[in-house]
């Protein structure tokens, strides 16, 4: 069977251009345990496993082998915009705003000026 948190630990170190000994400071252990885990001698126990899938960004079912998709974790307040359903409105305009090619950041100011319109209009 495959060792999926050797080969994936390694590889999202490496994505994220860190040396074993950079990443072990990180994460708090030492540079031996780091070079441990990607040559398959030891595995993490559970707490340090779920403190690498934070650091990076992924499910702890990414890093074992479990999933294939490499899923970020969200922020708390982008998790609780998505699943507020008063906020549905919002997310269905984000394909079609994706698709007309206008920049991200001329999006970002055209919604501030008309906040800030809207806001002034109603005294607020």
């Amino acid at each position: 069977m495959e060792d999926y948190f050797r080969l994936r630990f390694r590889e999202l170190r490496e994505k994220q251009g860190l040396t074993q000994k950079e990443i072990g400071k990180r994460l708090g252990i030492s540079d031996s345990a780091v070079n441990n885990y990607e040559s398959g001698k030891r595995h993490p126990e559970y707490p340090m496993l779920v403190k690498i899938a934070n650091f990076f960004g992924v499910s702890t079912d990414y890093l074992v082998g479990k999933e294939n998709t490499w899923k970020y974790n969200l922020p708390e307040d982008i998790k609780e915009f998505v699943l507020n359903p008063d906020n549905r409105a919002y997310l269905e305009l984000a394909p079609e705003i994706k698709e007309s090619g206008v920049l991200p950041e001329t999006i970002r100011e055209f919604v501030i000026a008309l906040i800030r319109d809207a806001k002034r209009r109603s005294g607020a």
